[in-house]
C-alpha cells in the first residue's frame, strides 16, 4: 500500500510540476510539490522511505524536466534522509512540525541548488541566490505540505486502538 501510494504521488507530482504549476507562478516563483511531499513522507515513514522517495522523485524530475541529471536527485535524497531521521523523535500528528520542516527543507533545497549550480561553473549572482532562498516559495510549499499532510495522514495513520470481542 505504501509503495503504490508513493508511485501515485510521484506521477501526480510530475504532472503538476511539468504542466500545471508553471502557470501559477506568482512573483516569478512557482511552488515545488515534490519538495513538500518529500518532507511530509519522510516525517511520516522515516529516513529510508524519505531518502528512496526523494531519490526516485529527483531522478524522474531530472530526466523529464531538468538540465543536469542528478542535481535534484541528490538534493531531494539528502532532504528526505535528513527529514526522515527525525521521524521517531517528533510527533507526527502535529501539523506545525510538518510545515516547519517543509520551510526548512525549502531553504536547504535552494542553498544546495545554488551551490551545485555554482560548482558547475554557471553564472550565479549572490543577490539572486539570497532572494531565491528566502522567497515566497517557502509559503507556497508550506501550503502544499499542509494539503499533503491532511491527505497522507489519513493514508499512513496507524490505528493504536484495537477493538475486539471481550473475554467473559
Amino acid at each position: 500500500m505504501t509503495i503504490i501510494t508513493m508511485v501515485i504521488i510521484i506521477i501526480v507530482n510530475l504532472i503538476l510540476q511539468g504542466s500545471v504549476l508553471p502557470f501559477f507562478d506568482f512573483l516569478v516563483f512557482a511552488p515545488n510539490p515534490a519538495l513538500a511531499s518529500i518532507a511530509v513522507i519522510a516525517l511520516f515513514k522515516g529516513k529510508y522511505y524519505g531518502a528512496f522517495f526523494g531519490l526516485v522523485m529527483g531522478l524522474f524530475q531530472d530526466i523529464l524536466l531538468g538540465d543536469v541529471i542528478g542535481m535534484h536527485a541528490l538534493t531531494y535524497f539528502l532532504i528526505g534522509y535528513g527529514s526522515g531521521m527525525l521521524n521517531y523523535s517528533l510527533n507526527n500528528e502535529n501539523t506545525i512540525i510538518h510545515l516547519i520542516f517543509t520551510a526548512i527543507s525549502t531553504i536547504v533545497y535552494n542553498i544546495m541548488y545554488f551551490l551545485i549550480i555554482y560548482f558547475l561553473a554557471r553564472d550565479v549572482s549572490l543577490a539572486a541566490s539570497i532572494r531565491r532562498i528566502f522567497s515566497i516559495e517557502i509559503l507556497y510549499n508550506c501550503i502544499l505540505a499542509f494539503m499533503f499532510y491532511k491527505l497522507l495522514y489519513k493514508i499512513f495513520r496507524i490505528s493504536s486502538l484495537k477493538f475486539g470481542k471481550r473475554q467473559r
